[in-house]
């Protein structure tokens, strides 16, 4: 199972998700047995095939984890469990019950470990993503920078939770169109990333494509945009799924930069990918990728403000 979800973190999707596959069949016979791997199996299903953007499986596997955790109890299980539908109906465009799952994610976790948890950093940004995209942006904020206190307060400010605590405050900073800020936070925390991950990691790419992308709605398209997601872009198709949600943001990134220096061909191409019935990229970037088809996209509306983690529902 540890195999699944390093495969899934390395943002090699296919081969995460034969080994689940592989893991849920060896342990079918077993499920009832102590140590059985079953349901876990399904949660880790339920990961990657929503980072792949295959909503319709990540729907079934989900929805069967949440179902299995229940019958085992309220626990800290549970709450991922039900944090995770949270995610999935967010993904399916259904804000208002994305946000009750999410708040009885929360619950719950507050009910077991505290106001101030590891699990509960998580969730919170996980809600807090939700509103963003919901269009709440001012209790979005609120969120992020509690999220951000409790993770410093928990780890400390070097550590990996607050770092991606700060990472998911800067999208939203973009997001709602304060970029100046965000881009600053992005340089500082770029070089820490891939020191700590490794140029090749989901998480350094989507850092990448963060930043120039706030660049881009600065109006900046130069070299250094082009740089940036030249690289996220080359290590994506490194990846043995380079058409799953996270890429499709480089994706329209990088037709949004082709756009601006006048290279229309080469931006159309992209945007063609991105709307393709057979795309995977989610709903966010498919509607940015029509708006600026059709030229009406504002670039500080590009994308959104992710998935609440990095990579995907990781």
């Amino acid at each position: 199972m540890v195999l699944s979800l390093a495969l899934n973190r390395s943002g090699n999707l296919i081969a995460a998700e034969q080994a689940a596959l592989t893991t849920l069949a060896m342990n079918e016979k077993l499920r009832a047995s102590p140590g059985s791997r079953y349901s876990a199996a399904h949660n880790n299903l339920c990961i990657i095939y929503a980072n792949r953007g295959m909503l319709a499986e990540a729907a079934k596997f989900c929805e069967l984890n949440l179902k299995l955790k229940r019958e085992e109890g309220r626990d800290v299980a549970l709450s991922m469990g039900i944090s995770r539908v949270a995610q999935l109906r967010a993904a399916q465009g259904d804000f208002v019950q994305a946000l009750a799952v999410a708040d009885e994610g929360l619950d719950l976790i507050r009910e077991l470990k505290g106001d101030a948890s590891p699990f509960g950093v998580v969730f919170l940004s996980r809600k807090a993503v939700i509103l963003d995209d919901a269009g709440r942006h001012d209790e979005a904020g609120v969120a992020f920078r509690s999220a951000l206190a409790n993770a410093v307060a928990l780890h400390g400010a070097e550590s990996g939770e607050a770092l991606n605590a700060r990472f998911l405050l800067a999208r939203h900073q973009r997001y709602v169109g304060e970029s100046d800020p965000a881009i600053a936070s992005l340089r500082e925390l770029l070089p820490v990333f891939e020191q700590d991950y490794g140029a090749e990691d989901p998480r350094v790419l989507s850092l990448k494509t963060e930043l120039a992308q706030a660049l881009l709605d600065n109006g900046n398209a130069n070299l250094e945009v082009r740089d940036l997601l030249d690289q996220a872009m080359n290590g994506w198709m490194s990846k043995d799924d380079p058409d799953a949600v996270s890429p499709a943001y480089t994706k329209l990134a990088r037709a949004e930069w082709f756009n601006m220096n006048g290279e229309v061909l080469e931006a159309s191409r992209l945007i063609e990918q991105l709307v393709a019935p057979e795309s995977r990229a989610n709903r966010q970037v498919k509607a940015a990728a029509k708006a600026l088809q059709s030229g009406d996209a504002q670039p500080s509306k590009l994308g959104s403000a992710g998935a609440g983690q990095i990579p995907g529902l990781l």
